[in-house]
């Protein structure tokens, strides 16, 4: 899929964006995980992360961990792919190269409800470890389009 072999490198920075928070999941992706609900550990990391800061389930992980350090905003009532430059991998990555990819290869496997109830979840409900980030915005996501 990913031309980044993101599992490796995602070490790089001890996996912040894992920390202090659960990903997005409605309850048939939370089913396919084999989970019943997402709750944090006690520590306030990911109920996916294992010991060493890893995702246990990284071959199966939700749709906002496959698109870190892209995310999908709703901006100016459009939907817009962006990207947290927080992440220390973003120099390293071809960053228009992997929007094209997930146009292609990921976004068809979500249905356009998914994608606009994780857009208001996080519109609304944003992690606050969030709010004063910097984030660039990159090129419009056309839903309900074929893609």
């Amino acid at each position: 899929m990913s031309t980044y072999d993101f599992s490796k490198g995602c070490k790089a920075c001890g996996g912040w964006c894992c920390q202090g928070e659960n990903p997005f999941t409605d309850e048939n992706e939370a089913c396919f995980l084999g989970l019943g609900s997402l709750t944090s550990k006690e520590d306030g990391s990911c109920i996916l992360q294992d010991r060493q800061g890893a995702c246990a389930q990284y071959s199966l992980r939700p749709f906002e961990c496959r698109i870190f350090p892209l995310d999908v905003k709703l901006i100016g009532g459009r939907y817009h792919w962006i990207v947290w430059d927080i992440c220390p991998l973003v120099p390293l990555l071809d960053i228009e190269g992997l929007v094209e990819e997930f146009e292609h290869s990921l976004l068809p496997a979500y249905p356009d409800d998914y994608i606009q109830r994780y857009v208001d979840y996080h519109k609304t409900d944003q992690p606050p470890k969030y709010a004063s980030l910097e984030y660039r915005v990159l090129s419009p996501v056309e839903l309900g389009q074929p893609r």
